[in-house]
């Protein structure tokens, strides 16, 4: 029960590497707060690229504009795992449930892509999207 294929599938699954995309955006210290998030981002993935940070209209509220970029890497975190850790980022930058209620988004990290799935599917069909994808080699996205 326990021979070379199960010790061989046990390996591949704890060191299962998967790629991932991150959205960044911040409307308060932009571009500090960008900064500080991609700092903490390239202690957390690994083969880490970002797209270039571009000013952005706020989406469903009324704030100061936004910095966003993606962020595309790999990871042999679990999904899970990994929303908490990004969870994290936000919290340590500063971020809190309380300063959104008044449109403050000190960092907000969605994570955008784990391995096929793809995730916050509204994120996907933002104006800004194709151009940034494409930064990353990634193609535009088709509902």
């Amino acid at each position: 029960m326990f021979g070379t294929p199960f010790l061989n599938y046990l390996c591949t699954m704890a060191y299962r590497r998967e790629t991932v995309i991150v959205s960044v955006g911040s409307n308060t210290y932009q571009q500090n707060s960008v900064q500080r998030a991609k700092r903490l981002i390239l202690e957390l993935l690994d083969d880490v690229v970002f797209t270039c940070d571009k000013w952005t209209d706020p989406v469903g509220m009324e704030s100061p504009q936004f910095i966003n970029c993606l962020v595309k890497g790999t990871t042999t975190h679990d999904k899970d795992q990994l929303v908490r850790a990004l969870k994290n980022i936000e919290r340590r930058l500063g971020d809190s449930r309380g300063m959104r209620t008044k449109n403050v988004v000190v960092m907000d990290l969605d994570l955008l892509q784990y391995g096929d799935e793809k995730l916050h599917l509204d994120h996907w069909e933002r104006p800004y999207m194709d151009e940034l994808l494409g930064q990353l080699g990634e193609k535009p996205y088709m509902p």
